[in-house]
């Protein structure tokens, strides 16, 4: 255990404990000798003006009366595990952050680093031993996922140019409700004005955003869980099928130790896992089925069958004739 975090410790333990401590149960706390106690004590003293006393019918140590749970050290005090987490967090947001967090925590981060410099931590090597693979990840505009996010924790309306999947451009008014970030993308949970129902849009697909004067039109928070997590995916809505799925053995044990949907239902039937999954639109249920082929059979709907079917014939046609 480095000084750091035996400062921090010592800073919790007499924050925390009236009763002044001795030092031999200190240094069984903090796993070293007396002296070493003894020595982090007099630190906190002359570096941080603790506010430290003897009490000597306890034999012991403790903040000051009048002075504990008003001192606090200077700075930002993390022990050994919390720092590498963060620092781990802030590697992460850099690649997942499209440049948005990178520039507002550009401080913070900075500081985190001197905070591991001065323990002998190398940030760089931490790096080097973490991989982040985004797969699908989309290219946006920090500009643009700043300003939703602006107008979401201020509760104001947002005017936005959108182009679907299908490449339609419309511009609308939406009242944003929750910022999510699903496979490697960002997206916007919020109430369309335009079409007077909550839909999901895709950050990368809005081309220009501001936000508007006016307060957003909240919906309750129970709703808006009900709402988009009974359905499949990404896509919102009340679930309104059932799919009923086998997967053979080859990847039935992978299966059966995965969760694909928060109501899913699944069981064995000799080698094979079977799974039942509520969803509303299937697009994105039908590419994570066709992940697994040849192993993965759908037995119900039919709508569903003949929709992987297609797919199949498509791809036979364009690879196999």
């Amino acid at each position: 255990m480095d000084k750091f975090n035996r400062i921090l410790q010592l800073h919790q333990t007499f924050s925390n404990q009236r009763i002044p401590k001795k030092l031999d149960n200190l240094a069984e706390q903090l796993e070293c000798s007396t002296k070493t106690v003894s020595r982090t004590i007099k630190q906190m003293q002359l570096e941080f003006n603790a506010p430290l006393e003897y009490v000597p019918e306890y034999h012991g140590w403790r903040y000051s009366p009048d002075k504990q749970g008003n001192f606090e050290l200077p700075g930002l005090w993390m022990d050994e595990s919390e720092l590498v987490s963060l620092i781990m967090l802030l590697s992460i947001l850099e690649t997942f952050g499209n440049g948005f967090l990178n520039q507002e925590m550009q401080r913070i981060n900075t500081y985190i680093s001197t905070l591991l410099k001065n323990r002998g931590i190398d940030r760089e090597t931490i790096r080097t031993r973490l991989k982040v693979l985004p797969i699908t990840q989309k290219i946006l505009p920090s500009k643009t996922l700043y300003t939703i996010s602006e107008g979401l924790i201020k509760g104001y309306q947002l005017n936005i140019c959108y182009t679907d999947f299908k490449q339609h451009k419309t511009e609308r008014i939406i009242s944003p409700q929750t910022l999510v970030y699903y496979r490697d993308n960002w997206y916007i949970d919020a109430w369309c004005h335009l079409r007077n129902q909550l839909r999901t849009f895709t950050i990368a697909r809005i081309s220009k955003v501001s936000i508007k004067e006016t307060k957003a039109e909240m919906l309750d928070p129970a709703g808006l869980t009900e709402h988009f997590s009974e359905s499949y995916g990404i896509f919102s809505g009340k679930a309104s099928n059932i799919a009923k799925l086998r997967f053979l053995s080859p990847i039935a044990k992978e299966i059966s130790m995965q969760n694909w949907h928060d109501k899913q239902q699944g069981h064995w039937e000799g080698d094979h896992y079977l799974l039942k999954i509520p969803f509303h639109k299937s697009e994105e249920l039908i590419m994570d089925i066709m992940r697994y082929l040849p192993h993965a059979e759908v037995i119900e709907p039919e709508s569903l069958k003949q929709a992987i079917k297609a797919k199949i014939q498509q791809a036979q046609k364009y690879y196999c004739d």
